[in-house]
């Protein structure tokens, strides 16, 4: 007696989940096919000025023994697809200041050096950042950025929360 009604509430336990399991996973996949190729959605902000980040690119720095993989996620498109090295992208950042992080990542996909740019200023974020990349194919880096309870300490707070999609060239 006791196992037969155990079985039909299991069993409508399960039945009331399963439309949210398939609400859960659609929405999952439509934020993944959001962003395309290029794009991220969240923002930066430090001390309360909140600054849209709205462009991710990746490219790998050649002139680098390590060939790193430098992840910018900026507030506007840059002409990340020309650039080989650093230097291409300090040269442009010290013409035209932008407001956003790069992450470093080594051949394994880990984060060995952080920086941000605020309106013309950079500096290193070590420890400010967090990045979680999603597994994907070689070429792509798929993910989301944030802020640890360290970016709210001091007097300057920043709270980095973006998602981000970019390929590389």
């Amino acid at each position: 007696m006791w196992h037969a009604h155990f079985d039909r509430t299991w069993f409508l336990l399960v039945l009331i989940m399963i439309p949210f399991v398939i609400a859960f996973a659609a929405a999952a996949q439509e934020t993944k096919a959001a962003l395309k190729s290029g794009q991220a959605k969240g923002t930066f902000d430090r001390n309360g000025k909140v600054i849209p980040l709205t462009h991710a690119f990746v490219y790998v720095d050649q002139k680098d023994s390590r060939k790193p993989v430098l992840l910018l996620i900026a507030d506007r498109a840059v002409p990340a697809e020309s650039w080989t090295s650093e230097f291409d992208f300090m040269r442009f950042h010290s013409g035209q200041p932008l407001t956003g992080v790069c992450y470093w990542l080594n051949k394994d996909r880990e984060v060995f050096r952080t920086d941000y740019y605020w309106e013309g200023r950079q500096a290193s974020a070590m420890g400010i950042f967090e990045l979680e990349l999603a597994k994907s194919e070689a070429k792509r880096f798929v993910g989301k950025a944030w802020s640890t309870s360290a970016g709210l300490l001091g007097d300057d707070k920043f709270k980095l929360d973006v998602s981000f999609n970019a390929a590389l060239k």
